[in-house]
């Protein structure tokens, strides 16, 4: 396996220099699916929180939440799925139906 690394930032580097980018509705919407169930972790680590799904390990998404300029931003998400696994880093905005169901 190769791979190429494009870019190395911290999660303080991401929220001071990179542009809010909206939540994309898919994930959104599968967040919402199972926190609308309560079938979701949302724990403290420090001054960040972990946010994360999971279709009994199938298929699931986990968050680094970070709170910046009072608003929440997830700053490292993962996807996996059975042939998939993808990180994405970015600063982007946590929807506000979902902030509002988990804190």
């Amino acid at each position: 396996m190769e791979f190429t690394v494009i870019e190395t930032k911290t999660l303080q580097d991401i929220l001071h220099t990179k542009p809010v980018v909206e939540f994309p509705k898919f994930w959104a919407d599968f967040f919402t699916s199972f926190i609308d169930k309560n079938d979701y972790s949302f724990l403290p680590i420090g001054k960040y929180y972990t946010l994360g799904v999971s279709a009994q390990g199938d298929l699931g998404q986990s968050c680094i939440v970070a709170e910046y300029d009072n608003e929440f931003f997830i700053c490292m998400t993962n996807v996996w799925s059975f042939s998939e696994n993808c990180t994405y880093g970015g600063k982007y905005r946590l929807p506000r139906n979902i902030r509002d169901l988990i804190l």
